[in-house]
């Protein structure tokens, strides 16, 4: 604070005692006023709102006292089916728990459940309990708090602890599985301490970022690291959203904690990491603010989050289809569409297997990621303009965008494309689709083309991934429904010159796929 200097001097011989007293009275009810109505203001501010900047040479001790008390410590009791000691030992607690990450558990974990006299069942096959620990911050002064999905799934009663030693019971207000995220409610008869979401398009690799949760059940524990890298889109266990790779340290505990940037800004909130022994190896991830507050915002006025779903399965157009496909693989972008949904919003808009969709809505589609990002954040009846490329040229059709249902979630599943080489014969022999070949193939009546019956060891068909029992549907986005219309498209495309061939594979039960096969 700046000194405040007085540059004139009051001259009091012509000022009685008691004006002298009045005045001094006045100013101190004046200055106690102010005082009371800048603390008022302040409860509604985050917990950062008053840090300055901060320096590497400072530390973060100021920046961490400040946002600690928005910062929460859960304890989650979970109740367990009464069949449960009867089945793999330790096997379902840990999927219960999920703590954080792919990496399995310690061995005492194991040996316990091993020795446990009780492994085989508890006596009279009681129900049983079991607690964990995670985290969570407020993000709202009404005592609003968001964690993980994971750390409160199938509980029984959850207990949050403040920084202060409150303990509340809190209140499930919704969920969403696909982020792995949770938002919870606790009543208290005033403003919770709460902080503020930063903006993840504003955070580089290289940036600060401060996790604090509870790591083995030691509340508050801090721990420092930067921003390995963005948008990170892992397995399908974790959350369906690109993540923040950090590398401060995040262990079991640390689940639902937030992520903080330097200013004491949420960037993030603590999900999962990648360990061989369960222990943090210095990789772990987070669901950024964007997503976030998209989140909690869809639960905290509706309950739940809708999605967009356009029912189709897609892929990346690599450079191999792009080749196939006499596109320019430098410039080639979009979603390749490899199978649409009988009456989805897609199959209604007259969307087609073989159509690469370029823009969505008015918006680029850069790639499958780009694609499904745009679907999902597209609000439920919109109708939209989908510009695919048709046999080399644009064509714009309309549709209405339907809601995801969790059932439909498996249509939404992107297809990872077979990679080649461009070498070698095709290597492979087909056969028209007859009753007998639908029954040794076990092929699904609704399924046509021609199939794979054998694969020539190291040919550019093994190379692209098919094998015996797969159905050949199209060549070149022409469809085949015999071995010799299959053969003449082979024999087309090689004689137009040609380097690699698009094959649409499908399995007996009609699940389909682009690959790029070499011709010679």
């Amino acid at each position: 604070m700046e000194n405040l200097h007085i540059n004139q001097k009051l001259r009091l011989g012509k000022i009685s005692l008691f004006a002298t007293i009045a005045v001094a009275f006045v100013a101190s009810a004046l200055f106690l006023q102010t005082e009371s109505i800048v603390h008022a203001e302040d409860t509604s501010k985050p917990v950062s709102a008053d840090l300055g900047a901060i320096t590497v040479n400072s530390g973060f001790a100021e920046m961490i006292e400040a946002v600690t008390p928005a910062v929460v410590s859960l304890m989650v009791t979970k109740k367990t089916p009464a069949t449960y000691g009867r089945q793999n030992p330790g096997s379902d607690l840990f999927k219960d728990f999920r703590w954080d990450g792919p990496g399995q558990p310690p061995k005492w974990f194991w040996d316990f459940f091993q020795n446990n006299p009780f492994r085989n069942g508890p006596p009279g096959n009681v129900p049983r309990k079991f607690s964990g620990v995670g985290a969570g911050v407020i993000f709202d002064p009404n005592g609003l708090i968001v964690t993980n999905q994971h750390v409160i799934e199938h509980a029984a009663e959850i207990r949050v602890s403040l920084h202060d030693g409150q303990v509340f019971n809190a209140q499930v207000i919704g969920v969403d599985k696909w982020t792995d995220l949770a938002v919870l409610q606790i009543e208290s008869d005033k403003p919770m301490p709460y902080a503020a979401f930063g903006d993840t398009e504003q955070v580089r690799v290289g940036d600060w970022a401060i996790a604090i949760g509870d790591p083995f059940g030691l509340s508050k524990s801090v721990s420092l690291g930067i921003v390995s890298a963005m948008d990170r889109n892992l397995n399908e266990d974790s959350p369906k959203v690109p993540l923040l790779q950090i590398d401060a340290a995040v262990n079991r505990g640390n689940s639902g904690g937030p992520l903080f940037n330097s200013a004491g800004e949420v960037i993030g909130i603590n999900t999962m990491i990648i360990s061989p022994s369960g222990a943090s190896a210095g990789v772990g991830f987070a669901v950024p603010s964007s997503v976030v507050e998209d989140i909690v915002d869809a639960i905290e006025s509706e309950g739940q989050v809708t999605r967009g779903w356009l029912g189709v399965g897609i892929q990346s157009v690599t450079p191999q289809i792009a080749g196939a496909l006499d596109l320019n693989a430098e410039t080639a972008h979009g979603a390749l569409v490899a199978s649409v949904d009988p009456g989805s919003p897609a199959d209604n808009a007259g969307v087609t297997v073989g159509d690469i969709i370029v823009e969505f809505d008015g918006k680029k589609v850069e790639d499958i990621r780009s694609l499904s990002k745009l679907v999902k954040l597209t609000t439920p009846g919109s109708e939209v303009a989908i510009l695919v490329l048709r046999d080399g040229k644009e064509m714009e059709l309309r549709g209405t965008v339907e809601t995801l249902m969790y059932a439909d979630a498996g249509n939404e599943v992107e297809a990872v494309p077979t990679e080649d080489q461009n070498e070698g014969m095709i290597g492979a022999s087909v056969a028209t689709l007859t009753p007998t070949e639908r029954e040794k193939y076990q092929i699904a009546p609704s399924v046509n083309g021609v199939v794979v019956t054998g694969v020539q060891t190291d040919s550019p068909a093994e190379k692209a991934g098919l094998k015996e029992g797969d159905i050949i549907v199209s060549i070149n986005n022409k469809s085949v429904n015999s071995s010799q219309e299959a053969s003449d498209a082979i024999q087309s495309a090689a004689g137009a010159g040609n380097s690699s061939a698009l094959l649409l594979v499908a399995d007996g039960k009609g699940e389909q796929l682009f690959v790029v096969v070499a011709l010679s």
